[in-house]
């Protein structure tokens, strides 16, 4: 019988008349040892006691769980961003200067407005850059105008109009060149004959077409040349682009420990694959960076392989030179033990002999022996 039922039966005893008056009073389940508080007068004695129990001993038998619930909703809330709410202040900095601005985050209008304004902020950047690219432009064309206006201003000033010719066809003397002959020419015209003021004049026509023929070359070759030289440029940042990510990752800058050498080296090293580079170029194969790390890196193993050469008969002439060393050294510890053997011999002869004056009169050689 479930615990539910028994405080049920309980309670049904009690209704019955068991009990003795309308206090309240406690009866006990032998069975389960449970304690239940009821009324006789409660018509919801059997549900408070059934409450009871829950309390004492958990849910009954009919009653769901639902701590498993609250704790995922709990874990779904805490998961969920947290949305501001109401209003906020932050502190940014533009050309004003730094300053502070109410951000509400309630106002979804503002916050779009500032979403899009902050997509739009790279275009601005770049057009502004590019502003920025035309003025300075502007500014380096004006500055050369001024500069030549400036030029032409003072030699106005210090000659008049002769200062200007001369200025303009770059040599002094230029004026007096062309006022000559004007004259000349006015003189000539007023003695010459109708063919020969014809022939003047045919003479002048043609020296302005080529005059004009000249000038069309001329600008003609300055635009070749500044294609040329934009095309050359432009080829030039490209094979910079690719050759010099292999040179520095080949180069023996900081790795030799000398400087000199390490300049000496990369020279070698930057002329030798660009000439090993050329004859790529003259077959019109494109430079690749696959192309270029080759070749650097053929030269690099060839150059290092010769410093390793170098280095190793370096080290085996200092080996050398220490054994040589070594030798001298041994073979004069062992002249110096034998002569000083010698030299021991002698003064003790001396000694045994007698001959005293012979010993002092060599003390200089044969005081050796007498030391410890």
């Amino acid at each position: 019988m479930s615990t539910a039922a028994s405080i049920a039966q309980i309670a049904q005893s009690i209704r019955s008349g068991n009990a003795g008056s309308n206090n309240s009073e406690a009866a006990t389940d032998s069975s389960s040892g449970v304690r239940a508080v009821s009324s006789y007068d409660d018509d919801n004695s059997v549900t408070t006691s059934e409450s009871t129990v829950d309390s004492l001993f958990g849910e009954s038998e009919g009653s769901e769980d639902t701590s498993t619930d609250s704790e995922v909703g709990s874990a779904e809330a805490a998961a969920k961003p947290q949305i501001p709410s109401g209003k906020e202040s932050i502190t940014i900095t533009d050309d004003k200067g730094k300053r502070k601005i109410e951000i509400d985050w309630e106002n979804k209008d503002q916050l779009k407005k500032y979403v899009q304004m902050a997509h739009g902020a790279r275009k601005w950047q770049a057009e502004r850059d590019q502003a920025l690219g035309a003025k300075k432009e502007l500014e380096g064309k004006v500055a050369s105008l001024s500069g030549n206006w400036d030029t032409l201003e003072q030699a106005y000033q210090s000659n008049g109009v002769a200062g200007l010719v001369d200025l303009l066809e770059g040599r002094q003397g230029a004026f007096d060149e062309w006022e000559k002959s004007r004259i000349d020419r006015h003189s000539f015209l007023q003695k010459a004959s109708p063919e020969q003021r014809e022939l003047l004049q045919l003479k002048e026509q043609e020296q302005k077409r080529q005059a004009e023929f000249d000038r069309r070359n001329k600008e003609n070759e300055d635009f070749r040349n500044s294609i040329t030289q934009e095309r050359e440029q432009s080829e030039m940042k490209v094979l910079e682009s690719t050759v010099h990510p292999s040179f520095d990752r080949y180069r023996f800058a900081d790795k030799l420990g000398d400087a000199n050498t390490e300049a000496m080296f990369d020279e070698m090293l930057w002329t030798s694959a660009l000439k090993r580079l050329e004859p790529y170029e003259e077959k019109g194969i494109p430079l690749t960076s696959d192309l270029v790390e080759k070749e650097f890196k053929a030269v690099s193993v060839a150059l290092r392989k010769q410093i390793n050469v170098q280095a190793e008969k370096k080290a085996a002439k200092v080996v050398e030179q220490r054994k040589q060393e070594a030798t001298e050294n041994a073979q004069a510890a062992v002249a110096n033990g034998y002569r000083g053997s010698n030299v021991g011999k002698e003064a003790g002869d001396m000694i045994r002999q007698g001959n005293l004056t012979g010993l002092f009169k060599g003390w200089g050689k044969y005081s050796q022996a007498f030391k410890k």
